[in-house]
């Protein structure tokens, strides 16, 4: 493998060619990484612990635990015991399927791929199928770590990073394609604090920070060209990077901006203390106007659809927002096991659970 200075002519870096690999994508991303595709697709057999959904149901939710809400703000994965886990949906509490594993690491927004650990090396890829998570593929990494991952919004990629053996202090970056079985992408990078797939896998937008240079970049995944480069202040520090379908948001200490996601132009500026979540298709954000107020945002032009007193009852952190009709998906504070679902438009709330 060879590794160049992270200070070189971006031209060069864009017409750089290696077949089946991302390359230099401007002073951030660099490195061809020959990685193979070690992947193995199986024959949809039915992964060790799941099975098919109960024609029972449980009759009480006192021993369920919510872990985490989906990126759908629909769906629910649930602590049923410590080995026992269960996917089901808000809107009609009815179950998606069970798990005797809690070694999934990631889910796609709509809870239909799951990523679980086998080894350090290796993660199974499962989709939800008839009722069951049925094995899709066996991944396999040259990492010394587990890694992070993240799904595009169609759930057609998955984003992994992790540490490859042997790295010197670089990150690693697969990009798979569910549909086609194979990695689409691959490349090493120092310095990259945030990285999103956007435009449904087609580009990359990368948050760039090492102190003493700050700035967001977006690249076309098949050319390798630098689309926009957002150049942030170095002396604040750089803290939030999200995406809806045509906004890009940053944060920096206090300040928000917000910026048009096919150019980079910034549109406006606020100051919140935290943003909790932002929704992908409506374009709005859940943010903490101070220690005891919360605000919903809209991205398009910054109003404050609503805003006053943080409910004392939900975790906002665990908020996820949800377009038509408006509302803020939570987990209960006291009682974990419940779901507390935020009419936002309607003003009804009410806590619910599998």
């Amino acid at each position: 493998m060879r590794y160049f200075s992270p200070m070189f002519n971006k031209n060069f870096a864009a017409g750089l060619k290696t077949a089946g690999l991302a390359c230099l994508m401007g002073t951030v991303l660099f490195g061809c990484n020959s990685k193979p595709e070690k992947e193995k697709s199986s024959r949809a057999q039915n992964p060790r612990g799941d099975r098919g959904v109960p024609n029972d149901e449980i009759s009480s939710c006192r021993s369920i635990e919510a872990l985490e809400i989906l990126g759908d703000a629909n769906t629910v994965i649930s602590r049923i015991n410590q080995n026992t886990w269960v996917s089901w949906n808000i809107d009609d509490r009815k179950l998606n399927t069970r798990g005797l594993s809690l070694n999934y690491f990631a889910a796609s927004g709509d809870g239909e791929f799951l990523l679980s650990r086998v080894s350090l090396g290796k993660i199974q890829l499962s989709q939800l199928t008839g009722g069951v998570y049925r094995q899709k593929a066996i991944l396999s990494l040259n990492a010394s770590n587990y890694p992070h991952a993240e799904f595009s919004h169609d759930s057609r990629y998955v984003l992994l990073r992790y540490k490859p053996n042997g790295s010197r202090g670089m990150s690693q970056f697969d990009i798979y394609d569910i549909e086609k079985a194979q990695f689409k992408n691959s490349f090493r990078g120092v310095g990259i604090k945030f990285i999103k797939l956007a435009d449904e896998g087609k580009s990359l937008v990368v948050g760039y920070d090492n102190s003493f240079d700050k700035f967001v970049a977006k690249y076309d995944v098949e050319t390798h060209q630098e689309i926009f480069r957002i150049q942030l202040p170095y002396y604040l520090s750089f803290t939030y990077l999200e995406l809806t379908q045509d906004r890009l948001v940053t944060k920096n200490r206090n300040t928000y901006s917000v910026y048009s996601l096919e150019n980079g132009e910034q549109l406006y500026q606020g100051n919140f203390k935290h943003i909790y979540n932002v929704d992908v298709d409506g374009g709005y954000a859940l943010v903490a106007k101070n220690w005891k107020e919360s605000a919903v945002v809209d991205l398009s032009d910054g109003a404050e659809i609503i805003s006053g007193k943080s409910p004392k009852d939900i975790i906002l952190s665990s908020c996820r927002l949800k377009s038509n009709p408006l509302r803020a998906v939570c987990r209960e504070r006291v009682e974990q096991n419940k779901i507390f679902v935020w009419g936002i438009e309607t003003g009804e709330s009410v806590i619910t659970c599998y």
